[in-house]
């Protein structure tokens, strides 16, 4: 019997399990037998590194244990205590190894609980650090997320000065680069940004630190990362990761993004709510000399519901330090660690890839906060961007703190709990409230905003004198409950004629409908139609007949195809002809349930659907290429997942059914015959036990794409019996497909197909090496399946743990199919499905700005603006942040919207960094590298 099968033995008489996972708290005795035999195996680990240099002096000493047990049947202190001294030949191999302890407690925001249980814990858990700092004056501690510092600020303010100076002690350290431990797949560029620029902002300033020290994103709990990440976290001045979930290859290693940015990280390969029993001092000695380092992380305390560490662990620390055979254990600091870990970082190895894909089911889970997320830090971009052109344009204010405090709460929504959907019915409900508190602020920031804009447009003479004293559009009620997805729906027009600007927020130049709503016109509506400033007519098509609501209001809306210029606007008016005019709108055509099948087409495609609404004919014009090929494409159907593997909010079970959507369809009404702009189809189905849909399929002129706008009423409820409902749209590739692209923050994931979901921002494209492809395309949705069977996106998943009724409510969401050439024009696509125009009711009156214009224009290069705002430091320049959808390195010009005085490269926090911008006039140039994140301070003279 060899020297490890003795241990083992001896292990299994004293009921010693050191191969138990030691994860979470447990009640592990540290008896005499216990601190022998660990000190044994870790002896051996010492003698494996220098190449079995301590082999025969361990067999003799075990073999002798083991005798003594089988006579005493235990081990008494003092046997211990010679037994130890027996190997001091190795006390010094055995204390060259360390380990530095930091003590951390994981605050999971509202997961299991609300808000007001998060405020308790926090409170709680930092009140029990401070105490044990007290009594022992080595302790150290280390504390992460933003957003834990801002409630002791907000709710016990008192105890931020005790924290202070522990701080500066070098005792308590910081490691909340972030406002909070945020998903890292869901969230898109900007809102990983903003999470590092305020919450280094914040807590330089609340704890009076150097905010370059904040540079280790302490990430343990995250489910899965996006390739991206090293670059973003690099930009803002993050140097060190640390995380638990993603990646088992490595404990440390370099994380290499797609731009080439490197950071080192630490992969825990215990868990970071570990409990001090000694057991993980098996793999010090090994992990040591692979990386040529004295010393390991050990990363405790009790975690999740707060609290931190235990006197028990501090103590065992203090006192396992006194073994004579085994390592050092020293109370420490993430910065003592990753100190060391520079002296090594060139010969470690680098992984490029992402780390996923952890909890699959979390793509999909509590969609309702997907969907919020996804509007508000859309719309915080935007109307920050308007903001600060307005400000720049025509001397609007602007406050950088109500952005701040919004962008706080989208932040908050993003913890690694709560956006992806893994918490309990009151997370959904708190989430839920800061998302309509942020809702508000971008609605009323954008309106007004717009509005100042369009104010200054000169606008003057577009209009004739008119009649106004039946009016009733003083803004008196109107507009109310519309929530129209492109316009701003208040009156602030009378008459006959009305002017509007419509607004485009992208970096370039489009022509596409914009929903244009009159209100209380009682003019005659086969008589009206719509020019642009020049006095061109410009096509129109009626949406709505004057329809009667609110307090004796009544409107009529009309799409209206308008080319707008980059970041710009143009000026459109309604106007009705003098004499009645052969009608350029249609009127609803009603037929339901007919057999001959319903085409939508135009220049681009042609797009057959049959009696059922499915799609059997998708024709791309331009080639003759097929895409349905005798296939039944843009199919929903429900799907019934198997709920056996439990926790239904983190798993997306094996699919026990599969249904398509095709019976009880009821095709309510068809517009394609005599329209000007957009072609529809709209049905309705029952779904489920008692849910149904309610879906508009509609094709634009001029464009490639096919838009579902989808109402769904959902009441099915997941149970452990009958197993998870799931509502998903499937669309079959008919060609060969190896491989799928994906969006994540910064460009593109390719990955090959697989039977699972997977993260995207807003699309999944089946490319198509031979010609183009399809792709699905969705304004609020974050799971999607890429493989052999085609492209599916995950709708609704009705899972019933831990909330048991997350996605009962009604549901608005649009999906497209596009037939594109690459991922460029993939990306635009969505972009543009994202980013409709927005309408504003005008006035006539003078102004200094023109009828039409752009502000921010891409003259080169194709980039997404993730940014554009005012500096957090000095209110007289700019930041603009960008990066490439290009796939490869390119030249960008930018024009903007007045001469510059001068521009320079900074990082996410806003501080000078390497690299030329050339500034010429009112144009910037750089050269532009893909998969990289740019920020661009800009004065303008």
């Amino acid at each position: 019997m060899n020297t490890l099968e003795k241990l083992n033995i001896l292990c299994e008489k004293n009921s010693i399990d050191l191969k138990k996972d030691f994860r979470l708290h447990t009640n592990v005795k540290i008896t005499n037998a216990y601190r022998l035999l660990l000190q044994l195996y870790y002896a051996m680990s010492i003698s494996k590194v220098n190449n079995g240099k301590y082999d025969d002096l361990l067999d003799y000493v075990v073999e002798n244990v083991s005798q003594y047990y089988n006579k005493q049947g235990a081990f008494p202190l003092e046997f211990v205590n010679e037994t130890e001294k027996s190997l001091n030949a190795m006390q010094e191999d055995a204390k060259s190894y360390k380990y530095i302890c930091i003590g951390h407690a994981h605050i999971d925001m509202n997961w299991l609980w609300g808000i007001n249980e998060t405020v308790s814990i926090t409170h709680d858990t930092f009140r029990t650090v401070l105490d044990l700092m007290n009594q022992y004056p080595e302790f150290t501690f280390a504390q992460s997320q933003a957003s834990v510092y801002h409630i002791m600020e907000q709710y016990f303010p008192e105890m931020i000065d005790e924290v202070k100076q522990r701080v500066k002690e070098g005792r308590w350290e910081v490691t909340a680069s972030t406002w909070v431990e945020a998903d890292r797949n869901m969230p898109n560029a900007e809102s990983i940004a903003r999470q590092l620029l305020y919450a280094k902002k914040y807590l330089s300033e609340l704890l009076d630190i150097d905010p370059k020290s904040l540079n280790v994103d302490f990430e343990p709990d995250t489910f899965g990362h996006n390739a991206n990440t090293p670059e973003i976290l690099s930009q803002g001045g993050v140097k060190y990761y640390y995380h638990c979930r993603g990646y088992e290859e490595e404990t440390l290693y370099r994380w290499q993004s797609k731009s080439g940015q490197k950071i080192t990280s630490f992969c825990e390969p215990i868990w970071y709510n570990h409990t001090i029993t000694g057991q993980r001092a098996l793999m010090l000695a090994e992990f040591c000399e692979k990386n040529n380092m004295d010393s390991l992380l050990c990363v405790y305390g009790v975690g999740d519901h707060g609290g931190g560490p235990t006197r028990r662990d501090i103590e065992r620390i203090i006192k396992m330090n006194t073994w004579p055979i085994f390592p050092e254990w020293k109370f420490g600091t993430f910065a003592d660690f990753y100190a060391l870990t520079d002296e090594v970082s060139d010969t470690l190895p680098v992984v490029d890839s992402e780390l996923n894909f952890v909890f699959t089911g979390c793509y999909t889970s509590q969609s309702l906060i997907k969907k919020n997320n996804k509007k508000n830090e859309q719309d915080l971009k935007i109307t920050e961007m308007w903001n600060t052109i307005a400000k720049n344009a025509i001397g609007a204010p602007y406050t950088n703190k109500g952005y701040e405090e919004n962008w706080r709460m989208v932040m908050f929504n993003q913890f690694h709990d709560i956006l992806p959907g893994s918490g309990i019915a009151a997370t959904r409900h708190h989430a839920s409230s800061l998302a309509q508190q942020v809702r508000g602020f971008t609605e009323i920031s954008t309106n007004r905003n717009l509005r100042a804009l369009s104010d200054n447009i000169n606008t003057k003479n577009l209009v004739n004198e008119q009649d106004l004293t039946e009016t009733i559009s003083e803004g008196a009620g109107s507009g109310f409950g519309l929530n129209a997805k492109s316009g701003v729906q208040y009156s602030r027009h009378s008459g006959i004629e009305r002017i509007f600007t419509v607004f485009n927020s992208l970096p370039y130049q489009r022509k596409e409908p914009v929903e244009i709503t009159l209100w209380d016109w009682w003019g005659d509506q086969e008589r009206i139609y719509f020019e642009d400033s020049d006095g061109n007519m410009i096509k129109h098509q009626l949406v709505v007949i004057g329809k009667s609501i609110y307090w004796g209001h009544f409107y009529h809306t009309y799409l209206v195809e308008v080319d707008v210029s980059a970041t710009g606007y143009n000026t459109i008016i309604a106007k009705q002809h003098d004499e009645v005019m052969l009608p350029t709108v249609s009127f609803p055509q009603r037929r339901v349930n007919k057999h001959e099948p319903m085409v939508l087409e135009n220049e681009n495609i042609k797009a057959i659907f049959d009696n059922k609404a499915r799609i059997v004919s998708l024709i791309d014009k331009s080639t003759g290429v097929d895409f349905a090929d005798d296939q039944v494409i843009g199919l929903f159907r429900m799907i019934t997942e198997d709920p056996s593997r439990g926790e239904t909010a983190w798993v997306v079970g094996r699919y026990m059914d599969i249904n398509d959507l095709e019976d009880n369809v009821k095709v309510t009404e068809v517009k394609t015959e005599n329209v000007e702009l957009r072609q529809s189809i709209s049905f309705s189905m029952d779904v489920g036990e008692s849910s149904s849909l309610m879906v508009s399929a509609s094709l634009d002129n001029e464009s490639h794409r096919i838009d579902f706008n989808v109402q769904c009423r959902w009441t099915e409820i997941g149970t452990k019996e009958d197993g998870v409902p799931q509502l998903q749209i499937n669309v079959p590739v008919a060609y060969e497909c190896d491989d799928f692209t994906y969006d994540i923050p910064l460009g593109y994931e390719y990955r090959k197909g697989m039977s699972m979901d997977v993260p995207a921002q807003s699309f999944a494209l089946a490319n198509n090496k031979d010609g183009k492809s399809l792709v699905l395309v969705s304004d609020c949705k974050y799971g999607y399946r890429g493989d052999e069977k085609g492209l599916v996106i995950d709708l609704i998943r009705s899972t019933f743990g831990p909330d048991p009724f997350p996605e009962v409510a009604d549901h608005q969401f649009m999906v497209s199919l596009a037939i594109v050439d690459d991922e460029l024009d993939a990306k635009k696509q969505s972009q543009s499905l994202c980013e409709p125009f927005v309408s504003v009711s005008a006035t006539s009156h003078e102004g200094t700005l023109p009828t039409e214009g752009a502000f921010v224009e891409v003259l080169s290069g194709n980039i997404v603006i993730d940014a554009y705002k005012v500096s957090e430091n000095d209110k007289n320049k700019m930041v603009l942040r960008l990066y490439s959808i290009d796939l490869d390195k390119s030249k960008v010009q930018i024009k903007m919207q007045k001469p510059i005085k001068q521009a320079y490269f900074v990082n996410i926090l806003e501080e000078l960094i390497e690299g030329k911008v050339a500034a010429d006039k009112d144009i910037i140039s750089f050269d532009l590298e893909i998969n990289k994140t740019y920020s661009i301070m800009i004065e303008f003279a």
